[in-house]
């Protein structure tokens, strides 16, 4: 959505002219005609060792290793954990079976369950993500990337009929920070 400058009027040239006496300061202010800025999409949210885009009203909140943000019950968000061993993408067919148990144990813990266990391209990496649901009311989206010896959980929790956006701008927003 852009933001709309305030246009000054100009159906009729008289009246025009005679607007634009009474409101040519305003209008050098604020600026004639139309003008479209880009409305800031959303705000960015930095972890330890990542970044994401949430949306801008958003209240974030952070730890040192998770970076949420959240309005009522949606949240988006990214938790960091250290992995035992260190990952390489040629584990990645023994992963996705663990991985699958562990979005099962996930969806278990809230009465839930799997819906769609799906493999993405996250930060140019094979991924595993899963869409789990809670009844009839609250879904959940989870994404697993894995780097090293770290393990990235990107979080989308909406309530059904909510809008996707959230969701959409955390996964295509998501990036590790070098250093």
């Amino acid at each position: 959505m852009a933001e709309l400058t305030r246009r000054c009027p100009s159906r009729r040239p008289r009246a025009a002219l005679a607007t634009l006496l009474t409101l040519g300061p305003l209008c050098l202010l604020v600026g004639c005609g139309a003008s479209h800025k880009p409305a800031p999409s959303g705000q960015q949210v930095q972890g330890n060792g990542f970044v994401f885009q949430a949306p801008l009203s958003w209240a974030v909140t952070k730890t040192a290793s998770e970076a949420l943000a959240s309005s009522g019950s949606d949240t988006v968000g990214v938790l960091r954990f250290r992995l035992e061993h260190p990952y390489h993408p040629a584990l990645f067919a023994a992963v996705t079976r663990e991985l699958n148990a562990d979005a099962r144990r996930l969806a278990a813990q809230g009465a839930g369950r799997v819906v769609v266990g799906s493999t993405i391209e996250l930060i140019g990496r094979k991924s595993r993500a899963y869409n789990l649901a809670y009844g009839r009311v609250k879904l959940r989206k989870i994404a697993f990337v894995l780097v090293g010896d770290t393990e990235y959980e990107l979080l989308c929790q909406r309530l059904r009929g909510e809008s996707t956006s959230p969701c959409r701008q955390l996964f295509g927003s998501f990036a590790l920070l070098s250093g």
